[in-house]
C-alpha cells in the first residue's frame, strides 16, 4: 500500500470551468487514499456548488497555509506560477499545465514567468502537443509526464432539461463566452444555414471577456431569427451540462485555442456527436468521420456543412456518436487518469 500523502493543492478558481472542475474530481478520487486541503484561491470565480462538493468529498479548504508543512504542493494551471517560484526547492511542487496557445501567448507578452517549468519538481501535460509544440523551449529537455484527460463514467438518464418544436435539431455549445471559443463562429456558422429549426444552447460564463459577451449578445438580440435560434444559459453546473449533454443532437466546439477538452469528452461519454474545429491537438481524439466531425478553424462555411450532414445523415451521426463513446472509454477513462496522476504524485514526493 503507498504512503498516505499529506496534499495542498492550488487553484485559480474554483468555479465549474475546465481546469478547477478536473482538479476537483482527481482530489475527490483521491480523498480516500491521502490527506487532501485546497488553499481557496483569491476570485471572484468561486461557484458554491463546487465549494459544496469539496467538503462533501471530505476536503478542507483553507484560506492561508504553510507548504512546508505538506509532503507535495500541486499548482493547477500556470496561473499557479507564483506559487512554484516561491516554495520551489523547500517543498516537493507538482505543475500541472493546462493551459493551451494562450499561456504561451501569456508567458511570451510578460505576464507569466516561465522559470517554474525548470524549477518543479514534475511538470504534467495532459497533452504532447503541448510539450512539443508550445512550450519545448522553455522546458530545455527537462523530462515531463503526460496524463490524458480523464472522464468518469456516466450513469442514468437525466431528466431533459428544454423543449423545443418538433423536429429542431438541437446543439450544445460549451465555454467561456470569449473569442477563442467561437460563439461568434457559430453565428456566422446559422447565418449561412438560415435554417430557424436550429437550435444552439450556448453554456458559459459572460464574465471572463465581458466586452465580446456583451457584442455577442447584442448581436443575437438585434436579429429577429438568431433570438429565436440562440438560448443563453449562463454559468451551468456539471448536472445541468450532463443533462443537456444526454438530449441535444450534438456538442459543438469551435474553438481557436483549447485542448481535448472536458467538453468533449464529456459529450463522448454521454454518446453525443462532437462538432469541432480541428485546433491542435483536438484531431488526436475527434477524429473526422469517425469519433466526431471536424472544419477548419474559424471555417464558418465547413462548420455549417458539419451541421447539414448531422441534420441529414442520421445514420453517420449514430455511427459517430459510438465512435466517439468507444475511443473516450480507450484513450480517456477516469481510473486510468486517476491512478497516472497519483503515480505523478506519490513520485513527486519521493514516496
Amino acid at each position: 500500500m503507498s504512503k498516505k500523502l499529506k496534499i495542498l493543492a492550488c487553484c485559480h478558481r474554483m468555479d465549474f470551468s475546465g481546469a478547477p472542475l478536473l482538479l476537483h474530481r482527481l482530489l475527490a478520487a483521491l480523498a480516500d487514499k491521502h490527506d487532501i486541503t485546497l488553499l481557496r484561491p483569491n476570485s471572484s470565480a468561486i461557484a458554491p456548488g463546487l465549494v459544496q462538493d469539496y467538503e462533501a468529498a471530505g476536503i478542507l479548504i483553507v484560506r492561508e497555509a504553510r507548504p512546508q508543512e505538506y509532503d507535495l504542493v500541486i499548482a493547477n494551471t500556470l496561473a499557479c506560477a507564483e506559487i512554484v517560484l516561491k516554495i520551489a526547492g523547500k517543498v516537493p511542487t507538482l505543475y500541472w499545465v493546462h493551459e493551451p496557445r494562450d499561456g504561451l501567448t501569456s508567458i511570451l507578452k510578460g505576464r507569466t514567468p516561465a522559470e517554474p517549468f525548470l524549477r518543479a519538481d514534475s511538470v504534467v501535460f495532459p497533452t504532447r502537443w503541448q510539450a512539443e509544440e508550445l512550450y519545448a523551449p522553455y522546458l530545455q529537455g527537462r523530462q515531463v509526464d503526460i496524463v490524458p484527460y480523464g472522464i468518469p463514467p456516466r450513469g442514468g438518464q437525466p431528466e431533459k432539461p428544454f423543449s423545443l418544436p418538433e423536429g429542431a435539431t438541437s446543439l450544445l455549445q460549451l465555454g467561456w463566452i470569449a473569442s477563442r471559443k467561437g460563439q461568434d463562429v457559430t453565428l456566422v456558422a446559422l447565418d449561412i444555414l438560415d435554417d430557424p429549426n436550429v437550435h444552439v444552447f450556448m453554456a458559459g460564463s459572460p464574465d471572463v471577456t465581458p466586452v465580446f459577451a456583451e457584442r455577442l449578445k447584442a448581436k443575437v438580440a438585434n436579429s429577429p431569427r438568431l433570438s429565436r435560434q440562440v438560448h443563453f444559459l449562463g454559468s451551468i453546473s456539471p448536472a445541468e451540462v450532463d443533462a443537456y449533454l444526454t438530449h441535444v443532437d450534438a456538442m459543438i466546439f469551435p474553438t481557436n485555442d483549447d485542448l481535448i477538452s472536458v467538453s468533449i469528452l464529456e459529450a463522448m461519454a454521454r454518446k453525443t456527436c462532437v462538432i469541432s474545429s480541428d485546433f491542435g491537438p483536438i484531431p488526436e481524439t475527434v477524429v473526422d468521420g469517425e469519433t466526431g466531425l471536424l472544419f477548419p478553424v474559424r471555417d464558418a462555411d465547413r462548420y455549417a456543412d458539419c451541421i447539414r450532414r448531422l441534420m441529414t445523415d442520421k445514420a453517420l451521426c449514430q455511427r459517430i456518436a459510438e465512435g466517439g463513446y468507444e475511443i473516450g472509454r480507450r484513450k480517456h477513462g477516469f481510473a486510468a487518469h486517476v491512478d497516472a496522476m497519483e503515480a505523478v504524485f506519490l513520485r513527486t514526493a519521493n514516496v
